[in-house]
């Protein structure tokens, strides 16, 4: 972090000019940009956008806000929306900067940019600190109420150098105590993390996350390499790839011909195991595809494969197997010419916006599927489906619904090195396998640089019993299962898990927020009962999204 904010405080002496915003780089998954092109696209503007393969690069978000700026059918608040977004109205406070030091803000988002023939730099700070007090449910072996908080510090630097070359860096250091840290010192890991040190004395999550990219663009063509999050799909929980998990090692290629997008993504992943010997987390792999549709009357299909592999039992392969880097080939077909010793699968979605205001999608998610099988609960029909709906009755408010079923031993393997997770987390859908899951999002933005967002959602689960595999870990090899048959979604415990994650947030500079948040989750447990809590907390947070459980 010293490195970077070093070199900020040698740009910030250099000469920039004043521009409108043409921030470089690669945009975070769902945040603000994204959102409000989703919302027009749902809105029935730019129906050709391909939106649902994020993140999104800078130059592709900042081509489609142009072309917005000229869309006649923007009400007058999206119109200042759009003017915030693009650096064309700054809080005034920007202005006020620009007296004491003009080089601030000069593209009217970034703090700083340096500006020259041919390339641009940007620099800004990551900061996301918030504090509060959960109040939790009575329990003899815990105190009533616990101080929770938050402290992210970190830095960002995106730019571009000709027209063909583009890059992304954020690093982020954060240390964060939480009702329930869920630390498992065995894989020295948490929920969403990546490798963590655990400070049990003070119950305190220590980590750092980096992100960086490097990227080449043509007309068609569109290269990343490096390490971020993805995710695919029009669902904020994606059952064929979601951002659940951490970030991840990548060599993106996205080629995109009218109105066709294919993308292959390659990627080293951790196995979640950590090496007695020499302390070494061991990696395994994987390729993706995904092939995107955009058809009349603004349809968009889509269609996924999957394959994740790990090092032989035998040890003959010890790294990317080179089978899987055909770009252009049916991974399944492969997979079955080496004896089928990886994970397979298979997806395909579909989003319509039926009338402006109006979108609805789905998706199927298939780990295996035997059609002679189908409705007589054999275990390994694994699959996932979903529907849901975007709706925004009114300019200013857009509501999001999601069902989501999965069955048991989805995303798992008979060998657990090649299950579907990252570390210990599952690369689909947030709720895992053997779970029933609902969501309701609902955002409102009243004022001008004020927004509302309510996040719920309700899973029910059947968790395993003690020694007993029933499906809901996909960690555990399924070869462990005590049935071939009778194997129904939400066998074994039944969990129920409800959460509340109301933000009001009010941006006080670019990308600089003032956040009021209250967070109410409860899990009742036919075994353990009930708990619950509610964590009222506030704080600023600056160019990074706000910390969910989920999303």
């Amino acid at each position: 972090v010293a490195s970077f904010v070093l070199a900020s405080l040698c740009v910030v002496l250099l000469p920039t000019r004043g521009v409108l915003a043409q921030t470089d780089g690669v945009l975070q998954v769902g945040d603000e940009i994204s959102r409000f092109l989703t919302r027009q696209q749902t809105s029935g503007r730019i129906p050709d956008a391909i939106l649902t393969s994020q993140p999104l690069a800078g130059h592709v978000a900042v081509g489609l806000l142009d072309s917005l700026a000229n869309d006649i059918r923007l009400t007058s608040g999206e119109r200042r929306v759009l003017a915030g977004l693009r650096g064309a109205t700054p809080p005034s406070l920007v202005n006020k900067l620009r007296d004491v030091a003009p080089y601030l803000y000069a593209n009217g988002v970034d703090l700083v940019e340096l500006a020259g023939d041919g390339y641009r730099v940007q620099l800004n700070p990551l900061l996301n600190v918030h504090v509060g007090r959960a109040k939790l449910s009575e329990r003899v072996d815990q105190p009533s109420s616990v101080p929770v908080w938050q402290s992210t510090r970190g830095v960002r630097g995106s730019g571009a150098i000709g027209r063909h070359v583009f890059f992304e860096s954020r690093l982020e250091e954060t240390q964060q105590r939480v009702v329930d840290a869920d630390y498992d010192d065995q894989s020295k890991t948490a929920p969403r993390l990546g490798k963590a040190t655990y400070d049990e004395s003070r119950e305190v999550v220590d980590y750092m996350i980096a992100t960086g990219l490097v990227g080449f663009r043509s007309r068609f063509v569109e290269v990343r390499f490096g390490r971020d999050r993805n995710r695919w799909g029009t669902a904020l929980g994606g059952i064929a790839l979601s951002n659940y998990g951490t970030v991840y090692d990548q060599l993106q290629i996205r080629t995109t011909v009218g109105p066709v997008q294919y993308t292959n993504l390659f990627v080293s992943l951790a196995t979640g195991r950590v090496d007695p010997r020499d302390g070494v987390i061991p990696k395994k792999y994987a390729a993706l595809h995904r092939l995107v549709v955009q058809l009349p009357k603004r349809i968009e299909l889509a269609f996924t494969e999957s394959v994740v592999f790990a090092t032989d039992s035998l040890g003959a392969r010890k790294s990317f197997d080179v089978a899987y880097l055909n770009p252009v080939i049916f991974l399944r077909a492969v997979e079955a010419d080496r004896g089928s010793p990886d994970n397979v699968l298979l997806g395909a979605s579909a989003s319509w916006v039926a009338v402006p205001g109006y979108r609805v999608y789905g998706g199927l998610f298939l780990d295996e599927l035997r059609v002679p099988e189908i409705g007589k609960k054999w275990w390994a029909n694994k699959w996932a489906v979903q529907v849901g709906g975007h709706i925004i009755p009114h300019p200013a408010i857009d509501i999001r619904v999601e069902y989501t079923r999965l069955r048991p031993y989805l995303y798992a393997h008979r060998e657990p090195l090649n299950a579907y997770t990252h570390y210990r987390d599952v690369l689909g859908h947030p709720a895992g396998p053997n779970a029933v899951d609902v969501l309701v999002e609902i955002e409102a933005r009243p004022l001008d640089r004020f927004t509302s967002r309510i996040t719920m959602y309700r899973t029910v689960r059947g968790r395993d019993t003690l020694g007993v595999n029933l499906g809901s870990n996909p960690l555990l090899s399924n070869s462990t299962r005590p049935a071939d048959r009778d194997v129904a979604i939400l066998q074994g415990i039944r969990e129920v898990t409800v959460y509340v994650d109301a933000l009001a947030s009010y941006e006080i500079l670019p990308r600089l927020y003032a956040d009021l948040r209250l967070t109410y989750g409860s899990t009742d447990d036919d075994l353990l009962g009930l708990e619950r809590f509610v964590q009222p907390m506030f704080g600023i947070r600056w160019g990074l999204q706000p910390s969910s459980q989920r999303y």
